[in-house]
């Protein structure tokens, strides 16, 4: 749309009305402006293409309703829109100074339709909120194509032996319809022959029977998604649910769904009343709660033994075992185009991985290689498992005193009871009570033992990304009950059930740390190693006979090859192991860093160990290291920490408002005093 630099918020919505009136199913919304740049220095001129990575929202707008572009023009009053499109230039020796267009972003959330194949699935037909209409009074299926119009019937209040009649009689009025506006589609008036009714038609289905038609998807979770919105020109409403190309009967919306979700926050209720009282207040912000009092560390398991009065001694309460893993991938060439600058050269396909750990008897690296990418993570999870069940017998044997003192405990009551005291129920009650905490902790002890640590070296941004699509399934996190992933942008930090915790070493490590680096801080020697990465793009060459050339070491992302050394290096190796083909090479080469691994991860624990800070099993990253140290220290010294209350929020906002400070740029240019100009910038 162009626009000019005078540009008003009323042309946007203009525009964006329009946008939602030739639109058929529910959206995502979001701008881009484009602009005229001038060269401060040379006086240059040049056009700023919007892309996706320049858009106005950082999230896009949800639009269902057309209500809903009533937060489009709420959030463009009060976004600085000026700010905005001061920051669209490739660097400051660009300015812009003409504003040219405005692009609207739209992201379709349709569904594809499928055949229905025998009933519909159980959590529909349970609800009690939708009338199916998938069989008729004596149970035969229907085979005809006209549950539109039947859901119409019953919403007009007809039932058992009237509703197929008027199906069939509302039917004939669609095809007149239709037949008499647009002659050219000629829908015959047999309902046997009726093909059946698409989404793009549903504008016209409305205009026929003079009804808002809004069409949702219940999923096997209990959310509901739009599929089709309507725009809402006519008094009476009614609701329907898809599945597949089936549709059914909502009797009563507001119990529909199990859950309702804000389309500004993406929250989710229970009840769709709350969700509106939310939406009324909702702007997608950030919502501060000022509770006052004080804040106190989670308790761990062996504070509230403590306060049981069972004594578990420092050494005892640390966990030293851990499992690291590494993957290796083919690189599969492919050419897929996805914008003007961006161009997909390879396919990462994880073929192998490596696992090793402390725990005896599974100290040596073993390697699992499978092109099939869920037998591969299948194998990695159960040598996983296997490595945590003997783990957790070695923690139970650790902490055998404690676990004996807490069944001990159990088993004898709390305080001796005289026979007086047998009738005195608040007793009785109170032993019992303490018997229950006793079993819980109990519960919670094995659950502690029970969970190993699973490290890689930058996995949250590779590995679990290679095979994130398989590796839920095997985890089953799904029907786990302490299942938690903490996720941060693209990177998964972290992936935590009651056998295994998922981290990435790198979030204890100084930013931008390598592999060499880390091995070589923890006192480490690297073990060296080369692969033909770019050679190896394809599964059958795991036979091939030999060690593969010189040239095909070559990388391009490098922009170099081995040195001639290296490879001689590689030979000896292939000769020394007795390797017969590439699938022995790839094994050792797999297996070479992660013996290293866990030798650098030990060291690191110790320096921890040594100040009784259990690393791994109190926090993700570093800053959580330093929020318990924060607090042990507070602890010693008795100090509290005190939260703000309503009364004082100003405070927050004022220390908050008053933060000076950025980035710091750290420029590396040669100055001298009367030979080197800085650049002014007005």
């Amino acid at each position: 749309m162009p626009i000019t630099n005078d540009f008003t918020i009323a042309q946007l919505m203009r525009q964006a009305n329009d946008i939602y009136d030739r639109q058929h199913h529910a959206f995502r919304l979001n701008l881009q402006f484009g602009l005229i740049l001038v060269n401060t220095q040379d006086r240059e001129y040049r056009y700023f293409r919007p892309y996706s990575n320049d858009e106005l929202f950082e999230r896009p707008i949800y639009i269902s309703r057309r209500r809903d572009l009533n937060r489009l023009r709420l959030r463009l009053q009060k976004l600085n829109v000026t700010d905005y499109i001061l920051q669209q230039r490739p660097n400051s020796k660009w300015k812009p100074i003409l504003i040219t267009n405005v692009r609207f972003c739209l992201f379709h959330l349709n569904y594809s339709l499928g055949q229905v194949k025998g009933q519909l699935p159980a959590h529909i037909e349970s609800c009690k909120a939708i009338v199916c209409l998938n069989k008729d009074r004596k149970g035969v299926p229907y085979k005809d194509k006209l549950c539109a119009f039947r859901c119409l019937a019953v919403h007009l209040g007809y039932q058992n032996h009237s509703l197929e009649s008027e199906a069939k009689s509302l039917y004939k009025r669609w095809a007149h319809f239709i037949n008499n506006k647009y002659p050219h589609r000629c829908i015959q008036d047999d309902p046997r022959r009726f093909n059946g009714l698409h989404l793009n038609e549903m504008l016209y289905f409305e205009q026929c029977f003079e009804i808002n038609i809004n069409i949702f998807q219940l999923k096997e979770n209990g959310n509901c998604l739009s599929i089709y919105k309507s725009h809402c020109q006519y008094s009476e409403t009614m609701y329907l649910n898809m599945y597949h190309n089936h549709l059914s009967y909502i009797s009563n919306f507001p119990s529909y769904a199990k859950k309702y979700q804000c389309h500004t926050c993406h929250r989710h209720f229970a009840l769709i009343n709350n969700m509106k009282r939310h939406q009324r207040q909702c702007q997608g912000r950030t919502k501060h709660q000022f509770p006052g009092g004080y804040y106190g560390a989670k308790k761990s398991i062996f504070d509230k033994l403590d306060e049981q009065g069972i004594k578990v001694s420092l050494h005892d309460r640390l966990f030293p075992y851990f499992v690291v893993y590494d993957f290796e991938a083919m690189l599969v060439p492919v050419q897929e185009v996805q914008c003007e600058k961006l161009t997909w050269t390879h396919r990462h396909d994880p073929v192998s991985v490596s696992v090793c750990s402390n725990v005896e008897s599974f100290d040596k690296p073993r390697c699992f290689i499978n092109p099939n990418v869920d037998e591969l993570v299948g194998q990695m999870v159960g040598y996983m498992r296997e490595i945590a069940h003997n783990c957790f017998g070695v923690m139970k044997e650790k902490l055998s005193k404690t676990f004996a003192e807490i069944d001990k405990l159990i088993r004898m009551p709390i305080k001796p009871l005289s026979v007086s005291d047998l009738d005195d129920e608040e007793l009785l009650a109170e032993v019992e009570n303490m018997r229950e905490i006793l079993k819980n902790l109990k519960e919670e002890l094995e659950a502690y033992c029970r969970q190993i640590i699973c490290l890689g070296f930058n996995s949250s941004k590779y590995d679990i990304n290679l095979i994130k699509s398989r590796l839920f399934k095997h985890l089953n996190m799904d029907g786990s009950k302490r299942a938690f992933t903490v996720k941060r942008n693209n990177q998964y930090v972290c992936l935590s059930t009651e056998e295994f915790k998922f981290l990435d070493i790198t979030q204890y490590l100084a930013p931008g740390i390598n592999y060499a680096n880390f091995l070589k801080a923890f006192d480490v020697p690297e073990s060296k190693g080369f692969f033909p990465y770019e050679w190896f793009d394809d599964i059958s060459k795991l036979n091939y006979p030999r060690l593969p050339n010189h040239q095909c070491f070559y990388s391009s992302l490098k922009g170099c090859n081995i040195t001639e050394e290296e490879y001689a290096y590689c030979e000896i190796i292939w000769r020394q192991n007795d390797m017969s083909n590439f699938r022995d090479f790839l094994i050792w080469y797999s297996n070479l860093d992660t013996a290293p691994f866990v030798k650098a991860v030990e060291n690191l624990q110790k320096y921890y160990f040594e100040r009784t800070i259990d690393i791994f099993k109190v926090s993700i990253s570093v800053p959580g290291i330093a929020r318990q140290m924060l607090f042990d220290a507070g602890r010693e010294a008795g100090a509290s920490f005190a939260l703000y209350d309503d009364n004082n929020k100003d405070l927050y906002y004022t220390i908050k408002d008053n933060i000076v400070g950025g980035p710091s740029v750290i420029y590396k240019r040669y100055s001298e005093v009367g030979k080197t100009h800085t650049q002014q910038y007005r």
